[in-house]
C-alpha cells in the first residue's frame, strides 16, 4: 500500500499536510482516482499487482485455473494485443494496411476474457465476504 502510495504522489509534503486537513482520506481518494486515470492495468501482472494490495495473492492464475482453458493466457494475451494496436496504431501496419479481423478468433477471445473476469469477480466476492 505504501508503494501505491508513493506512486500515485503521495509526497512527504502532501503527509504532513494531510495530518492537518479536514477531510484526508477524500484527498487520498483523489490521488488513487487519477493514478488509475493514467495508468494502464491490462497486463497479468499488473491485476496481480492491484489486488496483492487488497489482500488478494495471485488472483490472476486462480482466475485462469478456474476457467478450465488451457489455452486462456495466450487467448486473453491476444486480445489485448489486438486492443493496444487498435488504440495506438488505428490497427493499422507499420506500411499502412488494415489488419485482417479473424471474427471467428476474436469471438473466443472474448469469450475467455468474459469467463476470466467473471472469474475474478468469484474471487473478490469470496475474499470481501
Amino acid at each position: 500500500m505504501i508503494e501505491f502510495l508513493e506512486e500515485s504522489g503521495l509526497t512527504t509534503k502532501l503527509a504532513i499536510e494531510l495530518i492537518g486537513s479536514k477531510d484526508p482520506y477524500k484527498k487520498i481518494h483523489k490521488l488513487a482516482d487519477n493514478y488509475y486515470m493514467t495508468h494502464a492495468t491490462q497486463t497479468f501482472d499488473s491485476v496481480n499487482k492491484l489486488f496483492r494490495r487488497y489482500g488478494i495473492e495471485d488472483i490472476v492464475t486462480k482466475a485462469v485455473a478456474a476457467i478450465k482453458r488451457k489455452d486462456a493466457v495466450q487467448s486473453i494475451e491476444d486480445l489485448l494485443k489486438r486492443r493496444h494496436q487498435i488504440a495506438h496504431n488505428g490497427d493499422y501496419t507499420k506500411t499502412g494496411k488494415i489488419l485482417e479481423i479473424d471474427e471467428k478468433n476474436i469471438k473466443k477471445c472474448v469469450k475467455t476474457l468474459e469467463l476470466f473476469v467473471e472469474s475474478l469477480d468469484e474471487i473478490i466476492e469470496k475474499q470481501v465476504a
